[in-house]
């Protein structure tokens, strides 16, 4: 009969390598969760500087979930397996902390860029844990889940700020009734590119997750908000969206778009482990 291995050295760095994996994980959640908020944060407070008194209820809640997440960050970063570089998360606790001192005196443009800047640095700390804390687990066990990968982490990512800007532009120029030339060349090129991702990946979700349901889900409303965009303010001679409809219309898809990214964050898991236990 032989014995299982069980020296001490391999269990001990096998429990360093799950404690590591589990603290990536979890912290890979949370940079979504924020990324979230800061891109709802970013589309209400541009339809209020732009007249809505409506959604200053949605503001205050949202810093308030906004402070939370960035706390759990930090507080995980803090342990003994940190996954952000400290200069990095800085920078995002800084940069959010410009932002909700002043959005209430920045101009609607400025507002967006700033947001959006700091929502780019968020999606590359995603895509930073994603290659350290996942991709050599899981290439290392199995070289097709690079494709899943770049699925979950890169492609609707990349996907969902596009709509989640095209989300606060509309609503803005729904708000004001009226669409200038730049908010004009900025919404017809999301929609492009909402168009064009979104395509590649049905295409991609096809190939890789057959079962995966969500992608699918959004797929009419998707094409319905994009109809009305084009419809009400890009070909109408006078802006005619209703701002809070736009809002919750695209709010409704990007939540969706979310759930897909938890959906294939929890079969990478499922595969970081499996592959854990095999390793």
């Amino acid at each position: 009969m032989h014995l299982i291995d069980t020296k001490p050295s391999r269990i001990e760095a096998l429990g360093a390598t799950f404690n590591q994996l589990q603290q990536g994980l979890t912290t890979i959640k949370w940079l979504c969760q924020l990324t979230q908020l800061l891109q709802h944060h970013r589309g209400a407070t541009m339809a209020y500087l732009s007249g809505s008194q409506d959604f200053l209820l949605q503001i205050e809640q949202l810093q308030l979930s906004i402070e939370s997440a960035r706390y759990l960050i930090t507080e995980l970063n803090n342990n003994n397996y940190p996954c952000i570089p400290q200069d990095q998360l800085n920078n995002i606790n800084n940069n959010w902390k410009t932002i909700a001192i002043g959005w209430q005196q920045d101009q609607v443009m400025h507002n967006f860029e700033f947001h959006s800047h700091l929502i780019d640095s968020c999606n590359k700390l995603l895509r930073l844990c994603m290659m350290e804390q996942l991709k050599p687990i899981l290439l290392h066990s199995n070289s097709s889940h690079q494709a899943l990968l770049e699925e979950v982490f890169v492609a609707l990512p990349n996907s969902i700020e596009n709509l989640a800007m095209l989300r606060g532009l509309s609503t803005n120029v729904a708000v004001i009734k009226a669409c200038g030339k730049d908010s004009h060349a900025k919404i017809s090129f999301l929609i492009k590119e909402t168009e064009q991702q979104n395509k590649n990946l049905v295409q991609a979700v096809n190939t890789l997750s057959p079962d995966s349901y969500l992608v699918k889900t959004y797929q009419k409303p998707l094409h319905k908000f994009l109809l009305t965009v084009k419809m009400s303010i890009l070909e109408s001679p006078e802006v005619t969206a209703d701002s809070s409809l736009l809002f919750t219309m695209s709010t409704d898809i990007i939540d969706t778009q979310w759930l897909a990214v938890s959906q294939g964050i929890q079969r990478i898991e499922d595969s970081a482990y499996r592959a854990l236990i095999k390793a």
